[in-house]
C-alpha cells in the first residue's frame, strides 16, 4: 500500500458535576491551582522550560532514560480553558488550523491557537454530544455524533447545524465517527445501553463497557446526509467502538467491545477478517501511517502492532507505561474516585510514522518507534498537565508539528515541535 500523504478561574477546578457521562465532586482535591499566565493563551513555561528548550519529565511515575538523540525542539505550548468537565476527544482539523473538543457534559468547542488562542463556535444540544469528526477537504464542516438518536452536520463560519438526522432510536448513541479520506462518505458507530441511564448512577453511564453490549455501523453520504447502507457484524452483542479508514477509504478497520479487531472491504461492504487481539475492550485503532500495519490499544493495558498483509498475525507488542490505554482515574479523600473510559484518540503518529504520541497521568509522551524488543523508545514528555491525559492528536499539516492534548480537569494544550 502506498504512503499516507497527506470564563473559567485560572484555578484548578475542585467542583465536580453529575452529568451523563459521569461524576465529579466537590469533595476531591484535584491539585490546588495551576500556574497563572499573564494571559490566557500565552506560552506556559513555569517548571516546563523556555520555548525553543527539550523538555524532560521531572514525574517520578513516568522518568525513564529518555532517548539521547532528541528529535525535537519544543518551541511553544498554549494551553485552552474553555471547558468545564473533563475533555472526551480533541481533534485538529485538516489543515490543522482549527481544533474541536468535546467534554462529558457533551459540550463541543471549536477553536484555534494562533496567533493567539480564540474561541469560534460552542455547541450544544438538547441532548449530550459524544462523538466528533472533521469533514475531509471542507475545513468548515464537522460531524457530531449525539445520545439522542441523531448526526449532524455543522458549519463553523456560519456557525449554524446544516443538518440534524435522525437515526434508529433503538441504537441512540452515536460513539464514533470516521471521514472518508476523500470527504465523501463517513461511517457511524451506534449504540444502545443495556440499562436505561436513569437506571445506572453516572459513574456506571461513563462506563461503556458496563453499559454498552450491542450496536450497528452505518455507512453514510456526506452530502445528503443519508444512511446509504448498514455494514455487517459476525456477532450481534457488540459494539465498535472506534473506527478508521485507509488513505484512499478502501479499508475500515474497527475496534470492538468484545476485544476484536474487524477489517472492512469498503468497495465489497463486507467484512475480510476478524481475530481476538485484546482481553476486553479496544478502545483505540489505528492504521500505520504506511498502511502496512494496525495499531491497538485495549483496556487490558495492552498496545499492539498487527500485520495487515498476513491478517491477525501479532507483529510487535509494545512496552507502553501503565496509564496509557485508560480507563483513567482520578481519586480523591474518602476514597471518592473518577473512572473515566476512552472516547477520543489514545495515540497518534508523526507524518513519517517514526513517533508516536501517547497519554500519560501527566502529560503526553513521545515515543520513538523501534526495532528492538519492547518496540518504543520514550524520547519527550511533554508537562503541564495536573490528571490524565485522555485523548490527544498530532498535526503535520504545518512546517511544525503540533501535539494536542487534552485531559480530566478539561484543559487542553496544543503544543509546537520543531523536528531536529
Amino acid at each position: 500500500m502506498s504512503s499516507k500523504q497527506n470564563e473559567r478561574s485560572e484555578h484548578y477546578p475542585t467542583n465536580i458535576q453529575t452529568t451523563e457521562y459521569g461524576t465529579t465532586d466537590e469533595n476531591i482535591d484535584l491539585g490546588g491551582t495551576l500556574e497563572k499566565d499573564s494571559k490566557r493563551g500565552t506560552n506556559t513555561q513555569t517548571d516546563y522550560g523556555k520555548p525553543g528548550s527539550v523538555w524532560r519529565s521531572s514525574d517520578t511515575a513516568v522518568e525513564d532514560e529518555l532517548d539521547s538523540l532528541q528529535p525535537f525542539i519544543v518551541l511553544s505550548q498554549e494551553e485552552y480553558i474553555e471547558h468545564h468537565s473533563s475533555i472526551t476527544q480533541c481533534r485538529f482539523s485538516t489543515s490543522g488550523s482549527s481544533i474541536a473538543s468535546a467534554d462529558t457534559d457533551g459540550v463541543v468547542k471549536v477553536w484555534s491557537y494562533s496567533p493567539s488562542i480564540s474561541t469560534s463556535a460552542t455547541i450544544m444540544s438538547k441532548s449530550p454530544l459524544l462523538s466528533l469528526e472533521w469533514v475531509t477537504n471542507v475545513e468548515r464542516l464537522l460531524l457530531l455524533g449525539s445520545s439522542s438518536s441523531s448526526v449532524k452536520l455543522f458549519d463553523t463560519e456560519a456557525k449554524r447545524t446544516v443538518y440534524d438526522i435522525p437515526t434508529d432510536a433503538m441504537y441512540p448513541r452515536i460513539v464514533s465517527l470516521s471521514c472518508n479520506p476523500a470527504g465523501s462518505h463517513f461511517i457511524s458507530s451506534a449504540t444502545k445501553a443495556n440499562k436505561s441511564s436513569s437506571d445506572a448512577s453516572s459513574s456506571e453511564y461513563l462506563n461503556l463497557s458496563v453499559m454498552i453490549r450491542t450496536g450497528k455501523l452505518w455507512y453514510w453520504d456526506v452530502k445528503a446526509m443519508k444512511v446509504l447502507r448498514q455494514l455487517p457484524l459476525d456477532v450481534s452483542t457488540v459494539c465498535i467502538n472506534c473506527t478508521q479508514f485507509n488513505h484512499n477509504g478502501h479499508l475500515l478497520v474497527t475496534g470492538g467491545s468484545d476485544g476484536f479487531i474487524r477489517l472492512f472491504d469498503m468497495q465489497r461492504y463486507e467484512c475480510l477478517m476478524s481475530w481476538k487481539a485484546h482481553n476486553g475492550e479496544i478502545y483505540c485503532v489505528q492504521f500505520s501511517p504506511d498502511e502496512n500495519s494496525v495499531y491497538s490499544m485495549g483496556g487490558d493495558g495492552k498496545f499492539i502492532n498487527w500485520s495487515v498483509h498476513r491478517l491477525g498475525e501479532k507483529l510487535c507488542e509494545l512496552g507502553i507505561h501503565d496509564g496509557a490505554t485508560g480507563p483513567f482515574v482520578v481519586s480523591g479523600y474518602g476514597g471518592y474516585k473518577q473512572v473515566q473510559t476512552p472516547m477520543g484518540k489514545l495515540f497518534a503518529f508523526d507524518m513519517e510514522g517514526n513517533h508516536v504520541l501517547t497519554c500519560s497521568s501527566s502529560g503526553g509522551i513521545v515515543y520513538r518507534l523501534s526495532d528492538k524488543a519492547g518496540g518504543l523508545k520514550k524520547t519527550l514528555t511533554l508537562l503541564g498537565h495536573r490528571t490524565p491525559i485522555v485523548s490527544v492528536d498530532w498535526s503535520t499539516a504545518m512546517n511544525c508539528g503540533m501535539c494536542l492534548t487534552g485531559s480530566m480537569d478539561g484543559r487542553i494544550k496544543v503544543t509546537t515541535l520543531l523536528t531536529q
